[in-house]
This record gives structure tokens, C-alpha cells and sequence, in this order.
């Protein structure tokens, strides 16, 4: 018996597509055998997250936000929050950082890419006072809560302080 006959009760039933074809066009700038253009993924091209073909108003992502953090390049971290779901970890982490910094130290969100252009989002307490002070809390923080509630961000968020 062959394999595809034998696996071929397990398969899924397809999808059904969607009327628009979730490409787009781009010129590789070479002129191969074919037209010089290539088909992506729609959602790479218009740089949306978990296939979202729309932009999320930054206020409707943020609202609940704002008033402990700020933030900076509004609609691409609030497109990022919405992506990942991390706008109830960021409430949740407002009470522990406040504990440990202090109420009037400044929370401030900010997307960042790295070396492989992977993006995380920052959340850098900016807060006066000494090197080691400042590190000595950062670790109370990580190990009295960020440790436990880490895993929820899919390392997509990170702390870290600034000196001022």
C-alpha cells in the first residue's frame, strides 16, 4: 500500500481562498526569464503583524496605556502591542516597576531591532540615581516578577533602565 493512499484519510480539508489574492507585486530590479517581478506574502510587504492587513489606530491600541508609559513612535509600537498581545502584561507590570523604581521614575516603550532585524519592544525605566542601585533593582524586579511573567511576552519584551 502506498503511503499517500494510506495518510490520505488524515488530510484537512483546504482552506478556501480569499477573494483577493493576499500578494503583492515587487520589482527585483533583474531581469530573469520572467516578468522581473515577484509575488510576497501581503502581510511582509505592508509590514503587519500575524497576517493583519490593517493599520490599528495608535490611540484604540494605547488608550489604556499611555498614562504610565511613554511612548515613542506611536503607531508602529502600538501595531506591535496589538501583534502580541502584550498590552495586559504592560498594565500588570506598571504596579511592580513603581514598587521597585519608584512612581516617579518615566516608563518609556520603544521598538527595537537587532543585528538579524528581529524586533523586540523595550520598556527602559529612565530613572535618576547611582549604576549600582539602579542595577540591584532591575534584578529585584526580574526576580520577583518579571521572571515568573516573562514567558507570556514570547520574548518580545524586555526592561532594562537609563541613568539620568
Amino acid at each position: 500500500m502506498s503511503a499517500l493512499r494510506q495518510f490520505s484519510a488524515y488530510t484537512q480539508p483546504s482552506l478556501p481562498l480569499p477573494r483577493r489574492a493576499p500578494y503583492r507585486a515587487i520589482s527585483t530590479g533583474k531581469q530573469p526569464k520572467t516578468s522581473g517581478t515577484v509575488l510576497i506574502p501581503r502581510v511582509i510587504a505592508t509590514g503587519s503583524w500575524r497576517g493583519l492587513n490593517r493599520r490599528i489606530p495608535a490611540d484604540d491600541a494605547l488608550k489604556s496605556i499611555e498614562a504610565d508609559y511613554v511612548i515613542h513612535s506611536r503607531s508602529e509600537v502600538a501595531g506591535f502591542i496589538e501583534a502580541y498581545r502584550l498590552r495586559g502584561l504592560l498594565l500588570e507590570a506598571i504596579k511592580p516597576l513603581n514598587a521597585f523604581f519608584g512612581a516617579d521614575s518615566i516608563k518609556a516603550l520603544a521598538l527595537v531591532t537587532d543585528d538579524e532585524d528581529s524586533e523586540s519592544l523595550f520598556c527602559l525605566i529612565i530613572t535618576p540615581g547611582e549604576m549600582k542601585e539602579a542595577r540591584r533593582r532591575l534584578r529585584s524586579f526580574d526576580e520577583d516578577w518579571w521572571l515568573g511573567n516573562s514567558v507570556r511576552s514570547g520574548g518580545k519584551l524586555n526592561f532594562d533602565f537609563e541613568l539620568i
